[in-house]
């Protein structure tokens, strides 16, 4: 693990994206951030933030399907 200066908390990292923090809490479930855990906090290299690219909004599952007739 790289100095602690180069990682952000769940609710800064909030912050950057302007997301609220469950929204990153999911964006780590899901594995669209890559996170590290340290005592109980899961921590952020500020890296991953530049090259971020959030999902699309909505539920993919629900999506209606171009259907041909």
């Amino acid at each position: 693990m790289a100095d602690l200066k180069d990682y952000l908390t769940i609710p800064q990292v909030a912050r950057v994206l302007r997301r609220d923090q469950s929204t990153v809490n999911r964006y780590i479930k899901k594995g669209y951030l890559k996170a590290e855990r340290l005592g109980g906090r899961y921590l952020i290299e500020k890296s991953q933030l530049a090259s971020f690219v959030p999902p699309e909004p909505g539920n993919p599952s629900l999506k209606r399907q171009n259907r041909k007739s």
